[in-house]
């Protein structure tokens, strides 16, 4: 991985930034990296100390094999018993709980030099289902996102946290227009822009998953996401179709 990510940069007229999924630490993605216990196991011990030190070891293995960008970590509330969608993804239940551990592991990662993700805004902790398989839709009240699931989200953008992936999961209550969240402009441009003033990267989704297929394929699904407000798109699997659909879009 490190000689990959050398010869990438070497080769790229501008630095590159370089992802890796690091919910598990950095053996998420690299054979041979540490392991480490799920978010929820974490946040069982509720010891901001073990956060903040599996945040560091995740951050200096990623470095060390030239990934600048940690996909992680999750601030999604456990709010379903036995969710089977999230699964032990979440720290906690607690939003305030989850907000202060979230920033601990996002100031943590960031001391070391690697870009943090608070990930899936606006948060999936109430999503029954896999966005990655079929259309999902939450129909929470704006009053109560804003008190619940997004505290972590604010906290994350309060902390300067350089990135936050979006979520491909719709939410009425919030934009009307029932747009996935990664192609609402009331979530990204009102909510995120405008009134949480955040300034890092915005994140689409990979658009190759089902809930953003109404769009008609990933090229139309990135499109979407890029004119709603969204920076970059994660992992297209059709990158030149993609490609050529973003600069037809331009």
């Amino acid at each position: 991985v490190a000689e990959m990510a050398s010869v990438l940069q070497r080769a790229s007229r501008h630095p590159l930034l370089i992802a890796a999924a690091a919910e598990r630490g950095a053996a998420s993605s690299i054979t041979d990296a540490t392991g480490l216990p799920p978010f929820a196991a974490l946040g069982a011990l509720r010891d901001e100390d073990v956060i903040r030190r599996a945040a560091r070891l995740t951050a200096r293995e990623l470095r060390a094999a030239g990934v600048n960008w940690a996909l992680a970590p999750c601030a999604d509330l456990a709010i379903e018993p036995d969710n089977p969608f999230l699964g032990t993804r979440a720290l906690h239940h607690d939003p305030q709980k989850v907000a202060e551990w979230i920033v601990a592991w996002i100031d943590s990662c960031q001391a070391e030099a690697v870009l943090a993700t608070a990930m899936q805004l606006p948060g999936e902790g109430r999503a029954l289902q896999d966005p990655a398989l079929r259309p999902v839709v939450v129909d929470a009240s704006g009053a109560l996102l804003w008190g619940s699931d997004l505290v972590p989200f604010r906290a994350a953008v309060d902390a300067g946290v350089a990135t936050v992936l979006v979520s491909a999961v719709s939410y009425p209550r919030l934009d009307a227009t029932g747009a996935e969240a990664a192609c609402s402009r009331v979530v990204l441009r009102e909510m995120m822009r405008d009134e949480l003033q955040f300034e890092g990267l915005l994140v689409a989704p990979p658009p190759a998953l089902a809930a953003l297929q109404r769009h008609g394929g990933e090229a139309a699904a990135s499109v979407a996401m890029l004119a709603a407000g969204c920076d970059l798109v994660l992992a297209p699997h059709d990158l030149v179709g993609v490609h050529a659909a973003l600069e037809r879009a331009i």
